[in-house]
């Protein structure tokens, strides 16, 4: 039997329509029709998507492992099989023309090029050898006396370039999700992923970056969001994907 097709035996066998379908999922549709009828590039990206096929094998009751495997081959396999087999690189033979136009009349100049450095050098070296260096040595009361003690205004002047140069208060961006129903949510923090999965009702994330938080949503009416203490709310409606950046603000010290 055919992948759409085991879907749409399923949920006609229970009786049950797409719209009912949409209403308990939060799941298009549109794309609840693209999975059954296989039109694959109606789907939205291979991570929604896969989260789609995964969450409508397990409210048919069907077994959501073979259902997401079948998926993937039928839908990504042409990818990752590109991917398993990359071109080799031809490997370029020396060139050994090169070596055989090399000029030996510049490499024996070089060389005697060399020998003279090293003579010179050496004539250096024993010169220098032979003569002892002045050392000068220090009164020894100028080597026991402590250096004088500075007055109170130069600690005074030194307290205040400390004050002065005394750091920032931090920035940061505090970005807590709520969900209030299933929702898938990706969250990169200062440019690195750090979250990448699908929240249940009831549970939630804290974010928190110095430079920013970006939120991608792939049910924006199923969550609640609060920024640095204050709630936003939901990002948008139910099943709509949405991607917002929380920038950061300047905290009280």
């Amino acid at each position: 039997m055919q992948f759409g097709q085991v879907f749409k035996d399923k949920r006609e066998s229970l009786g049950l329509t797409l719209e009912h379908i949409e209403e308990d999922t939060k799941i298009r549709k549109l794309y609840l029709d693209a999975i059954e009828k296989e039109r694959f590039n109606l789907l939205p990206p291979r991570v929604y998507a896969t989260g789609f096929v995964r969450k409508y094998a397990r409210y048919l009751h069907l077994d959501e492992a073979e259902m997401v495997n079948m998926f993937v081959e039928m839908a990504y396999g042409h990818e990752e099989a590109a991917v398993a087999a990359p071109p080799q690189p031809k490997r370029r033979r020396p060139d050994f023309q090169q070596f055989q136009a090399l000029n030996w009349r510049n490499v024996v100049v070089a060389g005697a090029f060399l020998l003279a450095a090293l003579w010179v050098g050496n004539m250096v070296v024993g010169a220098i050898s032979n003569h002892s260096p002045n050392v000068v040595q220090k009164d020894p009361a100028q080597q026991q006396n402590p250096p004088a003690a500075q007055p109170n205004g130069a600690n005074n002047k030194t307290d205040t370039n400390n004050k002065d140069n005394a750091i920032n208060p931090a920035l940061s961006a505090t970005v807590r999700v709520s969900a209030l129903s299933d929702c898938w949510v990706k969250a990169i923090v200062d440019g690195q992923t750090v979250f990448s999965s699908t929240l249940t009702a009831g549970q939630e994330k804290v974010f928190e970056g110095r430079e920013a938080v970006l939120l991608t949503v792939g049910n924006a009416g199923g969550i609640e969001v609060y920024y640095n203490g204050e709630k936003i709310g939901p990002l948008g409606e139910k099943g709509e994907v949405i991607q917002k950046e929380f920038l950061v603000a300047r905290l009280s010290s």
